[in-house]
């Protein structure tokens, strides 16, 4: 979403991706499995700050699936039920208002532990696989090169921020190329009243005509910009550019924002970081995002 040359110049991505940080992680139990999070999980997530003991555990609530008359191992660690804080009418759990598309069969298996526990329980639970370098030459294992990694493991909820910092609407997506055709040609009213500033402005920002060395190229500068938005909006087919074709796609709103979420619909199928022999993993869009 940035640009190297063009007419508009070059401009740094208007996105930023972060990274998947865990909310909440698998692990096994006597009772099935169960997903674990923490208050500092839960709070970076923007759900709200939870209190829970240092070495226990909160479970339970109005529709959990969890037994609360003892206690409850997640993975080889044993933690009994916290019973202090918290205490409603939704039980020993506190009420988090979880995304809707969580599945139900994970909300009502949900255990707060604490920042401590948290991180010993993930990096405990972890699935280490075992790998081997292939020559490229050969295209037989290389000597010596075995080694092992470690991957979370399936059913895991994760969620990122994706920053749009579009202050300068440099990103042509289709309604920008409308709002520029409208102020170059000034079809607005308002666009009337100060008709060549507006022009120029926007002439100025997209680097086309400089006012103070090539004032005779005004005309020249206009008519170019308009060609480009015109290109920019309909390909050589006379089919509207920036606009998806498909019937399941042509609704995605045409910004940075709505192709990044377009493009994660594919990483459920096309996977994170390919679907070779070692099984990077693909994962699935399940919630619509938080807007900030």
């Amino acid at each position: 979403f940035g640009s190297i040359e063009g007419e508009a110049g070059s401009f740094s991505g208007v996105v930023s991706i972060g990274d998947a940080r865990i909310l909440l992680f698998p692990v096994y139990s006597m009772v099935g499995p169960v997903w674990v999070t923490s208050p500092t999980a839960l709070q970076d997530a923007g759900l709200g700050e939870y209190k829970v003991s240092s070495d226990k555990a909160k479970w339970g609530g109005n529709h959990s699936e969890l037994p609360t008359n003892k206690p409850l191992n997640l993975g080889w660690l044993m933690v009994e039920r916290d019973e202090k804080e918290n205490k409603s009418e939704n039980g020993n759990f506190p009420k988090i208002d979880w995304p809707d598309k969580i599945p139900e069969q994970i909300r009502n298996r949900i255990v707060l532990v604490s920042n401590k526990l948290f991180s010993q329980i993930v990096n405990s639970n972890l699935e280490v696989r075992t790998s081997v370098a292939i020559n490229p030459e050969t295209g037989a294992a290389e000597e010596k090169a075995l080694y092992t990694y470690e991957a979370i493991p399936r059913a895991t909820i994760l969620w990122f921020d994706v920053i749009v910092d579009d202050f300068r609407a440099q990103f042509p997506n289709l309604d920008n190329l409308k709002k520029w055709e409208s102020t170059l040609r000034c079809d607005r009213k308002e666009d009337n009243k100060n008709k060549e500033e507006n022009q120029i402005n926007l002439l100025t920002r997209w680097r086309l005509w400089d006012k103070d060395k090539n004032e005779g190229k005004f005309k020249e500068a206009l008519n170019k910009a308009c060609d480009w938005v015109v290109s920019e909006k309909i390909n050589k087919d006379g089919q509207q550019k920036w606009r998806w074709l498909s019937e399941t796609m042509k609704n995605i709103d045409q910004s940075p924002i709505g192709i990044v979420q377009a493009g994660l619909e594919w990483a459920e199928h096309l996977g994170i970081g390919g679907m070779g022999t070692r099984g990077f993993g693909r994962i699935k869009k399940i919630c619509e995002p938080w807007e900030v």
